[in-house]
């Protein structure tokens, strides 16, 4: 999944969409998986905690991240998804009071994140110049990954499950209103 970093005036005007780690439970730290590489020194499944990752939920090396060799922790972005799935949607609770393990909390992570990369897409195409029907568009799905009413897990799912197709097309549909290879060439004179 490209990400959208945080520094990005997208980020900046939208605070849900920046990673906030410290109303987090360290669910990037547990619910994603990594090879060993230059971005990681070692491998860790997804759904097994990181060793680093220290029972408060904070990771232990944050501040050497990179020169530990996690480089791949420092350049990951949830887009605000953990704090999301975290706070809004598990009441602050960590995944290790969870009876089931976290697994719940995981899968609301693999759902946030989607959603909320839909999401910071979404704020990107307005400074494109849409048509009038992809601007709909485009308004009517920020709508649908913005409910007014706060998320619950049924309606992420339904969302993050049940948007794919939609986004996918307007995610295509914005050819038609981008450049593909850098500016358009001058019109020839003839």
């Amino acid at each position: 999944m490209p990400i959208i970093k945080a520094g990005n005036p997208i980020m900046d005007e939208d605070a849900s969409l920046r990673a906030d780690c410290g109303r987090c439970a360290g669910l990037c730290c547990i619910a994603l998986a990594f090879d060993r590489s230059v971005l990681f020194t070692a491998d860790k499944a997804a759904g097994e905690p990181c060793r680093h990752l220290s029972q408060a939920d904070r990771c232990m090396i944050h501040a050497k991240r990179a020169a530990s060799g996690y480089a791949g922790c420092v350049t990951y972005d949830c887009q605000g998804a953990g704090q999301l799935v975290t706070q809004d949607l598990f009441g602050g609770r960590s995944w290790r009071d969870c009876a089931d393990g976290g697994r719940a909390m995981f899968r609301a992570f693999a759902l946030a994140r989607r959603v909320q990369h839909w999401r910071a897409l979404l704020a990107a195409a307005i400074g494109l110049p849409l048509t009038p029907p992809l601007a709909r568009r485009r308004a009517v799905l920020a709508a649908r990954l913005a409910p007014a009413a706060g998320w619950t897990l049924e309606t992420l799912e339904r969302a993050g499950n049940g948007s794919a197709g939609e986004m996918s097309d307007f995610l295509k549909a914005l050819r038609t209103v981008t450049p593909r290879n850098g500016p358009a060439p001058p019109a020839s004179p003839h």
